[in-house]
């Protein structure tokens, strides 16, 4: 896909698509995936790198937060922590 993609702390963050979903993709700037969110986003989310993580939009238009060491989930706009994480 024609998607986002950002650099942070040397690395690169881009939309993946897998076998019938998109998640985020982290690469290390010799480009050797580093990992992949198990959570589906949207083909043309807007990936934004904050201090707190990595904030991507789900497939049902959640905007989530991702941690930036492995992409998990930890928080989504629907989480009652989520405004301390911005």
């Amino acid at each position: 896909p024609n998607a986002v993609l950002i650099e942070d702390d040397n690395y690169l963050y881009t939309v993946v698509e897998t076998s019938s979903s998109y998640v985020i993709a982290k690469y290390s700037s010799d480009l050797r995936l580093q990992a992949k969110s198990t959570l589906k986003v949207l083909e043309y989310t807007p990936i934004t790198a904050t201090d707190k993580g990595i904030v991507v939009t789900d497939q049902n238009g959640v905007v989530n937060l991702l941690s930036k060491d492995d992409l998990s989930i930890l928080t989504n706009q629907q989480s009652e922590t989520y405004s301390s994480a911005k």
